[in-house]
């Protein structure tokens, strides 16, 4: 029996390669016609009754593969991408508001839409061919079309250029990108600040590395996200007041800076930043770095007093900078695969790198006409000199292999493929390991490899081990779980987006800890790959359960909570502080009700950025945009400040804040740097704020 069924327009999520949308579940679809994306929810009547303005309604084709249920293209689409105009691109005055325009106007101040000054025709045909089914009725990941107007328009063709979106932009001129950033956006060109803005007039200290620094993500090999040497007090944290704030080219926050010294390393859209960590002013700036999320800092042994950056872009290349000129040393492309990207930062160790690879292959293989799947994750090792390869593993141990299913267009499936590796990766050097937390499985057959944590032997890539653990309690949640496959073993609800955490000597044993999206930690024996302990923290859900990451210090692991989609009476957010040895909770912080400087559109209290600590303090940030200190002992918080708001930026703009989310908070030589607006689904913004306390 057919049935009219609602386009939900759930696609691809752009922070790493585990795409998001309706068709994150067996009862979803996704399926291109000339381009245009189109994602269908099939799900129980709880999901398919959700009402969506303007919704595209067609009839399926019954036809399955796999699980997943393909669907014939709606020919509204179709009309609209043909009626796209080969024209000269058009940007024009906006014309005088109408009735409509003025309810319009209303509408849009209701929800913080700010003032449009230009259009484009070409522009908005454009969108509405290859954009606007998944943008105008986003769910889940995709980020909903109101965040897209907020953003620039340079970031917008960023993205579409060097960022997430450069594999759907395909066959886009650049007139197109930046026609299509005219009408999205409603704003000139030229608003950016210059990569030249602010140069700074003197000259720095020589670079060196130094244990109050943050050199990498996870502030070391370990990734305990902790800083022992944060150059202030617990007392003087309440005492934090802005210094600075820079505004990021590119209009969009990217991730939190590593800190060496008096330098900031900060990728943006555009490139790489050294700038002044007291000031906030430009040293350097090299376009080598644009696309890239984070970088790393490291001296080769052979030259320690050197320092070098190191970083992976949405191209799959990894590449070296001198850290005191920007200078450009190599690059190499580490997966040959035309949608592999590195999104994690790179780890160095003893004159090698290690690499994250992932995809964006995961959107495509909801395509009928697609050849789903080839691509698997990996890690890379490299010469940190040369960028040479020293060896490669891949997450999944067979290269996929023609399935004899065919799609509904007739295309043969491939498998098995996914496992990408987007979380940092953890460097155990006592004993010779990395570890690594992996993604789901494109086919969602959970296939071995996939939502797992993977040990391999430094030296050779050998593997060790491999663990796929799925909770214990999940069937008495499912209910809880926004998600319509959350009990089956290929759920993105079982996937890791943060990295291991090693914890040494906790009652004589090393523990690794690993957050889970299905809100479950788990306590791992860091030589058998088996569980010693887990514990649920939270409900789960695509975007967490446990996202971006968890802090560890003295044997006690603080984490925050995202539960962004859960289900009431459940709220989102929290912060939870847990005994590394045992997995019980030592204490629980609720959030507060969620208080946004732009109104209540999208905000949430969801918790999903990675936690920092120091010495008798836990910071986490918030979906709502603020950034709060806690208590370490009760968890009671003793600062809280709010990054959403405008900031006058000292390369000369005026920048916005927004969700704080991802990898926000870096803390150095008694400064606390805070990324906020990293956000791609949530409320974006474009600015690093400088706190330090005062008297």
């Amino acid at each position: 029996m057919e049935r009219a069924l609602t386009i939900t327009g759930e696609a691809m999520r752009t922070g790493n390669s585990s795409s998001r949308r309706c068709a994150r579940n067996r009862n979803c679809a996704c399926v291109r016609c000339t381009g245009v994306e189109h994602h269908v929810s099939l799900g129980p009547e709880r999901k398919r009754k959700r009402r969506i303005e303007g919704g595209v309604r067609v009839t399926p084709q019954r036809y399955r593969t796999g699980g997943l249920v393909w669907l014939a293209v709606s020919a509204v689409a179709m009309i609209a991408h043909s009626s796209v105009s080969a024209g000269a691109p058009v940007a024009q005055e906006s014309p005088p508001k109408t009735t409509s325009d003025v309810q319009s106007s209303t509408e849009e101040a209701e929800f913080g839409r700010p003032p449009r000054d230009v259009t484009s025709e070409k522009g908005e045909k454009l969108y509405l061919a290859r954009c606007s089914v998944c943008h105008d009725h986003a769910r889940g990941n995709i980020p909903i079309r109101l965040t897209l107007d907020l953003k620039s328009p340079e970031a917008v063709v960023a993205a579409l250029t060097t960022g997430p979106m450069q594999p759907m932009a395909s066959g886009l001129t650049a007139d197109d990108k930046r026609e299509i950033a005219l009408f999205l956006t409603g704003k000139r060109f030229g608003s950016e600040p210059s990569p030249e803005a602010n140069r700074c007039l003197s000259g720095h200290s020589t670079l060196r590395l130094s244990g109050s620094d943050w050199s990498w993500w996870g502030k070391d090999p370990l990734n305990s996200l902790h800083q022992p040497l944060p150059g202030f007090g617990t007392a003087d944290v309440s005492r934090m007041k802005l210094q600075w704030a820079f505004a990021y080219p590119g209009g969009a926050a990217v991730a939190a800076p590593v800190a060496v010294g008096d330098h900031l390393f900060v990728t943006t859209a555009l490139g790489l930043f050294a700038l002044d960590s007291r000031k906030g002013c430009t040293i350097w700036f090299s376009k080598a770095g644009a696309g890239a999320k984070m970088v790393t800092v490291g001296g080769l042994s052979t030259a320690p007093t050197r320092l070098l950056l190191f970083f992976g872009d949405a191209s799959a290349r990894v590449s070296a900078l001198d850290a005191v000129t920007g200078e450009a040393l190599w690059s190499v492309r580490v997966d040959e695969h035309p949608n592999a990207r590195v999104t994690g930062p790179v780890s160095f160790f003893e004159d090698r790198i290690y690499v994250p690879v992932s995809s964006m292959e995961d959107p495509l293989s909801f395509d009928p006409t697609y050849e789903c799947c080839t691509f698997r994750g990996s890690i890379v090792s490299l010469d940190a000199k040369s960028g040479a390869q020293i060896w490669k593993t891949f997450t999944i141990a067979h290269a996929p292999r023609p399935l004899h299913r065919h799609t509904s267009a007739g295309v043969e499936l491939h498998g098995p493929a996914g496992a990408a590796v987007y979380a940092p990766l953890t460097i155990d050097a006592k004993r010779k390991l990395i570890f690594a937390t992996t993604a789901e499985s494109y086919l969602r057959d959970g296939v071995a490899g996939s939502n797992s944590i993977i040990a391999l032997n430094l030296l050779n890539g050998e593997q060790r081990w491999s663990l796929q653990p799925i909770p214990k309690d999940n069937a008495s949640h499912c209910a809880q779980q926004d998600e319509e496959d959350g009990c089956s073993n290929s759920s993105a609800l079982f996937e890791f987006a943060a990295p291991a955490v090693l914890v040494r000597k906790v009652n004589g044993a090393d523990v690794l800890l690993v957050g889970q999206k299905s809100g479950v930690l788990y306590g791992i024996d860091a030589d058998r790959g088996s569980v010693k302990w887990e514990t649920r923290l939270g409900e789960g859900g695509s975007l967490g359960g446990i996202e971006y990451g968890v802090t560890v210090n003295a044997g006690t692991a603080y984490v925050p909570v995202s539960d962004s989609e859960v289900k009431p009476p459940f709220r989102p957010g929290g912060l939870v502080a847990v005994d590394a040895a045992s997995g019980k909770v030592v204490w629980r912080v609720e959030p507060p009700s969620p208080v946004c400087s732009w109104g209540v559109e999208n905000c949430s209290s969801a918790q999903a950025a990675a936690a920092v600590s120091v010495p008798g303090i836990v910071f986490s940030g918030s979906w709502d945009g603020h950034l709060r200190a806690y208590r370490m002992r009760d968890g009671k918080t003793v600062w809280d400040v709010d990054t959403g708001g405008t900031f006058d930026a000292v390369n000369g703009v005026q920048a916005k804040g927004g969700a704080i989310n991802g990898y926000a908070v870096t803390v150095a030589g008694g400064w606390v740097y805070v990324t906020s607006g990293a956000a791609s689904i949530k409320r974006p913004g474009n600015v690093l704020l400088a706190f330090r306390a005062e008297p």
